[in-house]
């Protein structure tokens, strides 16, 4: 997990093992990486402001990665579009900035829609992208008429 600007954390690592404690004397931070993931798995249960970025942070902005290894399909089958396939890694972001929340992510490199990138010609990429949809039908993908369309389809 990763936490940037939030309140008295400013760019944290952390790895979370099957038992993690936090261990530490008041204001190092041990209850804001609690909120930071309550806020990321919860969205609404906290809602933040301006006061909550940390006050040497550049830009009015917080961000928590989060990084799910090993998934199984009923891991990928919860977290939708975000691990498509047979992805073994997603990395997720929930980001606020100005007030407004957003969660985007990122499957690392699912291999099919690798494989449509890294065709050159964009006829070949969307055409490669419509067979993908026509070989598996369980993720949903749109109908395209180009592969800037396909592209945009292919992102979490």
């Amino acid at each position: 997990m990763r936490i940037q600007n939030y309140r008295c954390l400013r760019d944290v690592d952390i790895r979370f093992d099957a038992i993690t404690t936090f261990i530490g004397p008041n204001g190092v931070g041990k209850s804001a990486v609690l909120r930071a993931l309550d806020w990321f798995f919860n969205g609404t249960a906290q809602t933040l402001t301006e006061e909550d970025v940390w006050a040497g942070a550049e830009r009015k902005q917080i961000s928590v990665e989060v990084e799910f290894c090993d998934l199984t399909d009923l891991d990928r089958t919860a977290l939708g579009k975000y691990a498509a396939g047979d992805v073994e890694t997603v990395r997720l972001w929930r980001r606020w900035e100005d007030g407004t929340a957003k969660l985007s992510g990122h499957a690392l490199a699912y291999p099919a829609f690798e494989e449509v990138r890294r065709l050159e010609k964009a006829g070949e990429r969307t055409k490669r992208y419509r067979t993908l949809c026509s070989e598996y039908p369980e993720l949903g993908l749109p109908t395209v008429r180009s592969a800037a369309e396909a592209e945009e389809a292919m992102r979490p």
